[in-house]
C-alpha cells in the first residue's frame, strides 16, 4: 500500500482467480508487521500492507476485444469475447446496437457470440452480463460489416467473349469490381469488368476464353 496523504492509503487488487461468479471480498490494512493502522493520520514513512479479510472490495468481469473483427453481412459467424472474470453463473448478451443476441459462456476468460444479419457497414459491440454492461478495457469493440458472394447465376456460356457471368452474394456497394477468371489447369488469367446491380448480383463480362473451364474471384 503506498501513501497518499495522512488520510489515504492506495491499495492495488491481486489476481483473483475466484472468478467464476461475481463475489466481494475484505481489506484489513496493517502497518507491517502486525499492528493494525487506524483509519487517520498515516505517514509517508510507515509501510502498510493490505490483506483481504475485511472492509469489501467488488471484483468484476471485463472484456478487451472481440475475434474476428469483420463478418458477412448475412449473420451466423461465430464472434469471440476476450475478457476476463466471465461466470457460468450469469447471463450474457452481445449487443449490436441494432440487433442483440445470447452470449455463451466458454470460459472465465471467453464468451462466444453469433453475428446478425445487416444491412449497415459496421457497428460497435457492447456485452450485457445480468442486465448489466460489462466493463470495456479497450482494444476492440468494432465488428465491420463485409461482401460476399456465393453462387455463379450463369454457369455455362459461350467462350468467344462477351457473355455475362452473374455473381450473386450480399453487400456489394461497389459500383463495379474486377472478375478475375482462372484456369483450371493451368494457363493465363484473364480479366474482366464486373458491374453491381443491387447489392447482391454482379455482371461480369467474360473476355475471350480458349479453355474449356475456369474459375471466377472478384477483385
Amino acid at each position: 500500500a503506498a501513501v497518499i496523504n495522512p488520510s489515504t492509503l492506495l491499495c492495488k487488487t491481486p489476481a483473483w482467480k475466484n472468478c467464476l461468479e461475481h463475489g466481494t471480498t475484505s481489506v484489513l490494512v496493517q502497518e507491517l508487521p502486525s499492528r493494525t493502522v487506524l483509519y487517520r493520520n498515516f505517514t509517508s514513512n510507515v509501510s502498510a500492507t493490505c490483506r483481504l479479510t475485511t472492509n469489501r472490495v467488488n471484483f468484476y468481469s471485463s472484456w478487451s476485444h472481440v475475434s474476428p473483427t469483420s463478418a458477412p453481412f448475412k449473420g451466423g459467424s461465430v464472434i469471440t469475447v476476450h475478457g476476463f472474470g466471465f461466470s457460468d453463473r450469469s447471463s450474457y448478451q452481445c449487443d449490436f446496437q441494432f440487433s442483440s443476441g445470447v452470449a455463451s459462456f466458454v470460459s472465465t476468460q471467453l464468451l462466444m457470440c453469433i453475428s446478425p444479419a445487416s444491412n449497415i457497414s459496421g457497428t460497435e459491440i457492447s456485452i450485457i452480463e445480468d442486465e448489466r454492461i460489462v466493463s470495456y478495457m479497450g482494444g476492440g469493440n468494432q465488428l465491420v460489416f463485409e461482401s460476399q458472394w456465393n453462387s455463379i447465376g450463369t454457369p455455362v456460356v459461350l467462350a468467344k467473349g462477351g457473355s455475362n457471368v452473374t455473381v450473386r452474394g450480399q453487400g456489394f456497394a461497389e459500383p463495379f469490381y474486377d472478375c478475375v477468371f482462372l484456369p483450371l489447369h493451368g494457363g493465363s488469367v484473364k480479366i474482366g469488368v464486373g458491374q453491381s446491380f443491387g447489392e447482391d448480383a454482379i455482371i461480369c463480362k467474360l473476355p475471350v476464353w480458349d479453355l474449356p473451364a475456369g474459375k471466377v474471384k472478384l477483385g
